[in-house]
C-alpha cells in the first residue's frame, strides 16, 4: 500500500512547545509519542515493520529525539528525516552526551546517510556545529512544555540555515562518518558470524 503524503508541519515559533509536539505528533500519527508503551514500531527503510521492546533507556532519550524534530523541522517519517537529524544530534556540542541508545541509532543512521545521501547529511551536521540540541537540557516536561518553540530555539543557538562549513566542521564530519561506517561494518560482521555458527549448529544437529 502506498503511504499518504504528508508534509513536516509548520510550527509556529511564537506558540509552545506543547502546541508544537501536539502537531507533531498529529502529523507523524504518534498518539501522545508512546513514550510510555512496552513496545515500539519502526519501520526499516520506511516500509518494514519491526517491534521493538521500549525500554526506560530508550523512553529518556525518544522525548529529546521528538523534540530535536520539533526545533529543527526536520522529517519524522523514512529514513530521510532520520539521517538529517542524526547529522544534527551527532554534530551539536556534546552530541547525544550519556544517551547510549540515541548514540547508537544516530551513528546506524549516519553511516546510511554518508553512503546514500552525504551533501544532506553534511548540511544537517554543519548547521548544529555551533549549536546544542535537546540532550543537553536538564528536563523536557512539566513548565517546559508550556515555554517558547523560538526561546528554546534561541537558546540552544539552532540557526535557522547552516552557516558555511569551516575546515573543522569538515574534519569532524569525516572522522565521524568513519566511525560511524567502522561501527556498522563491525557490527554487521559479527552477527553474519553468529548467523553462520547457529547455523552451522544446527545443521550438524539435525
Amino acid at each position: 500500500m502506498k503511504r499518504a503524503a504528508h508534509s513536516v508541519p509548520a510550527y509556529d515559533p511564537e506558540g509552545t512547545i506543547r502546541e508544537a509536539l501536539g502537531a507533531y505528533f498529529d502529523t507523524y500519527g504518534l498518539g501522545t509519542g508512546g513514550y510510555d508503551d512496552p513496545y515500539h514500531v519502526i519501520k526499516l527503510l520506511g516500509v518494514l515493520p519491526l517491534i521493538v521492546p521500549n525500554p526506560p533507556a530508550r523512553k529518556r532519550a525518544l522525548r529529546r529525539h521528538d523534540l530535536n524534530h520539533v526545533l529543527t523541522s526536520y522529517d519524522a517519517i523514512g529514513t530521510a528525516g532520520e539521517i538529517d537529524i542524526a547529522g544534527f544530534e551527532i554534530g551539536a556540542h556534546g552530541g547525544c552526551r550519556d544517551y547510549w541508545v540515541a548514540w547508537g541509532i544516530n551513528l546506524f543512521f549516519f553511516a546510511i546517510g554518508v553512503l546514500s545521501r552525504p551533501r544532506r547529511l553534511f548540511r544537517s551536521f554543519v548547521s548544529s556545529r555551533g549549536a546544542f540540541n535537546a540532550y543537553s537540557l536538564a528536563n523536557v516536561e512539566g513548565a517546559f512544555l508550556d515555554r517558547r518553540l523560538r526561546e528554546i530555539r534561541s537558546e540552544l543557538r539552532i540557526p535557522d540555515h547552516a552557516p558555511n562549513p569551516s575546515t573543522g566542521d569538515r574534519f569532524f564530519f569525516f572522522l565521524w562518518g568513519a566511525l560511524s561506517l567502522l561501527l556498522v561494518f563491525t557490527s554487521v560482521t559479527i552477527l553474519a558470524m553468529l548467523a553462520r555458527s547457529i547455523w552451522g549448529f544446527l545443521a550438524t544437529h539435525n
